[in-house]
């Protein structure tokens, strides 16, 4: 509880950030400068997801996994291995958004020609994040890459927009975030390689290159699947929409995602200690704090939520008087999050006990499921359909990996795990990991 506070205060702190940034943006730029700006970053995600390659969730657990034993060559290994791999393939990414740059129409080629960069940074600052967090230094990874970041990049937009008199718009504003991203995820690099053991310099790297690909596969289909549905939203209400209305969907999703913060807290904290409870056989521990965890989780983003939506309109109007027209988006999106925290963080409860390939299935289904139903939606109602059809995959995901993680562990992810016992005629095994 007191490490999930740091946590969340060092979030929040990042979120205000954010959140500032997106106003100013957005009140400086217009609505249809800033659908450009965020489309450049949801593609730029989508892609850095991918250049992951799984890796991300992989170093959660084999990093935690090496400093508890101590094995500093394979901790070295594994901490080089996952950098040079995530950074030529975010390379790659980057290549291939400016190669097709120039395809685009006018009002978007030079913003994403610009944005390239920030594929293999957005991959290479979210894996050095993950490595901290295995090393049990959450509240590190949250400081550099969301306070930071934010602070910085608000910093720069008053004295441009404000201080300067400078025209901001999508292409300076993208820009903007590169230069900062740059700084940001050498400085967490660097936070990395110095938070490692001093023993883990002594050694020469050692490498399980088959080992780390085969739980990094099924995960890396987990996150591409995952986070580009996450970001599909965004991506097809500009194909359907104009960039206009991408520019309202994204102040919803601005607002509805800082809930998420109250998630990220939590699992940033327990996310290390999963798979340590589940290999020492320490079931009813481990429901404990899955328990815990999620009714956590739940309690803190229903009264958010709350505020979402009946405050929508005035805090939508914070962006601009136009952005009241995602109200209805607003409270969609605010509802999604309940029912995410509500599950708690079941997804994290199977990649690090060993279901990491059913997590893959799983998800990978929904998600398709989920994407039918968003483009089917998108067309008919715009901005209020991708919100309803990012609640209805949201529900869908969550049933399925609840059910999926009891199964497979006995362990019951929501926020009624007291019904573990109840049911654990059904799964007799659950005893033990298997």
């Amino acid at each position: 509880m007191r490490n999930s506070a740091a946590v969340f205060c060092a979030l929040l702190a990042g979120a205000a950030g954010s959140f500032v940034a997106r106003v100013l943006l957005a009140r400086l730029a217009g609505p249809t400068q800033f659908g450009v700006y965020s489309l450049v970053l949801g593609w730029a995600v989508m892609l850095a997801s991918i250049a992951e390659l799984g890796f991300g969730p992989m170093v959660l657990r084999f990093v935690a996994e090496y400093e508890a034993r101590r094995d500093y060559p394979h901790l070295r290994g594994v901490v080089l291995h996952a950098t040079l791999v995530v950074g030529a393939a975010g390379l790659v990414g980057a290549i291939g958004v400016a190669w097709q740059s120039h395809r685009l129409s006018q009002d978007y080629a030079k913003a994403f020609l610009i944005g390239a960069p920030l594929v293999p940074l957005l991959g290479l600052l979210q894996l050095h994040k993950t490595m901290l967090m295995a090393l049990k230094r959450p509240i590190a990874g949250v400081v550099i890459a969301q306070w930071l970041r934010y602070a910085i990049f608000v910093a720069a937009i008053l004295v441009a927009g404000y201080g300067l008199g400078i025209q901001i718009n999508s292409v300076s504003a993208v820009a903007a975030v590169v230069g900062v991203l740059a700084v940001v995820a050498l400085t967490c690099y660097y936070l990395v390689t110095s938070s490692l053991p001093d023993g883990t310099y002594e050694v020469r790297p050692a490498y399980k290159t088959r080992d780390w690909f085969t739980v990094a596969l099924p995960l890396f289909l987990v996150t591409m699947a995952d986070r580009a549905f996450a970001r599909s939203d965004v991506i097809i209400v500009g194909f359907f929409r104009q960039a206009t209305e991408v520019g309202y969907y994204s102040a919803a999703l601005a607002l509805a995602a800082t809930a998420d913060l109250l998630m990220t807290a939590v699992t940033a904290v327990i996310a290390p200690d999963f798979a340590r409870l589940y290999a020492n056989g320490k079931v009813p521990e481990l429901q404990h704090t899955v328990t815990k965890a999620a009714r956590l989780m739940f309690a803190t983003v229903l009264p958010f939520a709350v505020v979402l939506i009946i405050f929508g309109r005035p805090l939508l109007l914070l962006f601009g008087k136009s952005f009241s027209a995602s109200r209805s988006a607003l409270s969609l999106l605010a509802l999604t999050y309940v029912v995410n925290g509500f599950t708690g963080p079941v997804g994290l409860l199977l990649s690090q006990t060993g279901g990491h390939s059913l997590f893959a299935r799983v998800v990978v289904v929904t998600s398709a499921l989920s994407l039918a139903i968003e483009l089917w939606l998108v067309a008919r109602y715009g901005i209020t359909g991708a919100a309803a059809a990012r609640l209805t995959g949201a529900v869908l995901r969550s049933v399925a990996l609840s059910a999926s993680a009891l199964f497979k562990t006995g362990i019951m992810p929501t926020a009624l795990g007291s019904m573990t016992n109840r049911l654990k005629v059904l799964h007799p095994a659950a005893e033990g990991p298997r």
